[in-house]
């Protein structure tokens, strides 16, 4: 199974790297995770300890392995930039604890129905464990180490919300073994007390990601606001806002935007529209840092076989010919 699991990161790894879905969709399809995490939860509910001490030291060594294969990738690969594949597997939210909650409920039910191939599911529940741990070695090596957090945060939501969901599955469906005192209480506490430490931390995973999920709205909503206002106030001088990147300093919150068009902008225009935004933080985001706009601009020109002719163009056809 590691040696499974090594391929599986090696794949997995180049997707992330060459940022192809498509590579990394190959890597889930050779990976081998879902077994060792079933097994914790066999376990736990089976009441069989040794059987969970080797559950447990097969998905620290599977992850390890998969966390240090990204990491050798990465640092081979320095030179590449970080991707939107690696990237999107940084900032976890409720949304993929979600996910994992109903993958792993998928999975449980397919090992014990007779009509489904467990094999097909293990697949769709694999997807969420082997890439954000290959990005978390790919980050780590490129000195990421908040970002490569977020990935392996990522991860282990999706292992513990796997884990219950396969306990809570089997549970209902009779695989428990009562012992000593289970048999004073119903069998329903008796599963709670089973899963007391699963329940605590995706109690505290679940709050700290819908922070997160919060925090990434009110920030997409800010970037909004931030984009309309540039391209609200180039609308009528034939320019238009191509790019923007968001950034916060110690002081200030850092927007740097590309312009395109034929109106050079000037330090007069970067101040109204920073008076602009100041006034729409002010209202809607107090607790943001000020704002620290800088403009980047990519003239455009007309140039045609006959010099002596010189066309000018509209906000229309700047707007159209820079998208």
């Amino acid at each position: 199974m590691y040696f499974i699991i090594i391929l599986s990161a090696i794949i997995a790894s180049y997707g992330l790297v060459t940022n192809s879905a498509a590579v990394v969709i190959g890597a889930m399809l050779v990976a081998m995770m879902l077994g060792p995490i079933t097994g914790i939860a066999l376990a736990i509910i089976d009441h069989r300890m040794p059987l969970l001490r080797k559950s447990l030291i097969t998905v620290i060594v599977g992850v390890s392995l998969v966390v240090l294969v990204g990491f050798i990738v990465g640092w081979l690969h320095k030179d590449q930039p970080l991707t939107a594949e690696i990237l999107s597997r940084t900032q976890p939210t409720s949304m993929d604890l979600m996910i994992a909650l109903a993958g792993g409920t998928a999975g449980a039910y397919a090992m014990v129905s007779p009509h489904l191939s467990v094999a097909v599911v293990g697949v769709a529940v694999a997807t969420a464990l082997v890439p954000p741990l290959a990005a978390s070695g790919i980050l780590f090596a490129n000195g990421e180490t908040q970002l490569g957090l977020g990935a392996l945060l990522l991860a282990l939501t999706n292992i513990i919300a796997i884990q219950f969901t396969n306990a809570l599955v089997l549970w209902l469906l009779g695989f428990r073994r009562l012992v000593d005192d289970d048999y004073k209480s119903s069998t329903y506490l008796t599963f709670l007390r089973r899963n007391a430490v699963t329940l605590l931390l995706l109690g505290g995973l679940g709050t700290y990601l819908s922070i997160n999920l919060q925090t990434n709205a009110k920030q997409q909503v800010f970037e909004s606001s931030v984009k309309e206002a540039i391209n609200s106030y180039f609308i009528d001088k034939g320019n238009v806002l191509t790019n923007t990147q968001f950034d916060t300093s110690e002081e200030n919150k850092v927007v740097r935007a590309v312009i395109r068009g034929e109106t050079t902008p000037t330090s007069y225009d970067v101040r109204q529209i920073e008076t602009v935004i100041t006034q729409d933080m002010a209202e809607n985001f107090p607790e943001y840092l000020p704002i620290k706009l800088q403009l980047r601009y990519l003239p455009v020109q007309v140039i045609e076989s006959n010099p002596l002719i010189q066309d000018k163009l509209d906000e229309t056809d700047a707007a159209i010919l820079t998208n």
